[in-house]
């Protein structure tokens, strides 16, 4: 079942047509399965990602992956 119904994804379609480079959204989790919480943001986040080819999701998750992780950070930093 999709969590942003017609009306919210056809406004969101419109606002990401205007992008003009790929983009990747970085989605951190720590343990495989997460709370209830953290898989309603992932079906949002690929909701999202299906309403524009130039969005992609990349899931990171910060205990399994503790060097991609923290290397990640120090880019944002």
């Amino acid at each position: 079942m999709a969590l942003l119904s017609e009306q919210d994804r056809q406004a969101v379609r419109g606002h990401l047509a205007d992008l003009t480079h790929q983009v990747t959204l970085l989605f951190f989790t720590q343990t495989i399965g997460g709370p209830e919480t953290a898989q309603i943001a992932k079906q949002i986040l690929n909701e999202l990602a299906g309403l524009s080819d130039k969005i992609t999701i990349e899931e990171v998750n910060f205990i399994l992956e503790r060097d991609r992780f923290n290397g990640i950070g120090a880019e944002i930093s």
